[in-house]
């Protein structure tokens, strides 16, 4: 016999129970845990990109995020921060997390995203929720880029969830080159 652990199934009168085998979540386990049989056998519902609770994390952002995706929790939404001129993001992101993969994208003008494959992990706190066993690590993932904290440009973070398999590294896509003026030429691409 398999060694159990607590883990949220259902909310029945107030009540989270379940249990389900100790072993690092896979996403369709999580899918199993958290959907019965009628809602598993609609795609549309347990899709990864789908948002059945509609709190604009989709059902992978709740899987990372180690949330509910029938019950809205905006606290799980990534949380930004400056800190020595740099932006940040944290986010929950599950202890047992094998099979999906996190990265920090940013963007001046929201139309073409930079992905770092190798963002700085400027924090990792681990924390273990009492009398469940459950555990997750608040991690912040620093932007390698200086903000203008002189308000002469714009700097948006987002994270992109991926599972796995990854898809291949290739060339970036929308390149473009503007020069703007004697000093100063702009790249611009897309990754994803």
């Amino acid at each position: 016999m398999s060694r159990v652990s607590l883990l949220p199934l259902a909310r029945l009168f107030g009540v989270l129970a379940a249990c389900v085998p100790a072993h690092a979540l896979t996403f369709s386990e999580w899918q199993s845990v958290h959907f019965n049989a009628g809602q598993l056998a609609n795609p549309a519902l347990i899709a990864p990109a789908a948002d059945p609770d509609a709190d604009g994390l989709s059902n992978l952002a709740e899987y990372v995020f180690t949330g509910d995706p029938l019950f809205s929790d905006p606290d799980l939404l990534p949380r930004l921060s400056l800190s020595d001129g740099h932006l940040s993001l944290t986010y929950r992101e599950r202890a047992d997390l094998s099979d999906a993969g996190v990265w920090l994208q940013s963007s001046d003008d929201l139309l073409y995203w930079t992905t770092f494959n190798n963002a700085e992990v400027s924090a990792r706190i681990p924390v273990t929720v009492p009398d469940s066993g459950f555990s997750y690590a608040d991690v912040t993932l620093r932007d390698p880029v200086a903000y203008d904290t002189l308000g002469n440009s714009k700097r948006f973070l987002r994270l992109n969830l991926q599972l796995r398999p990854f898809p291949p590294l290739q060339a970036p896509g929308n390149f473009g080159v503007a020069v703007e003026n004697n000093d100063h030429i702009r790249l611009r691409w897309s990754d994803w």
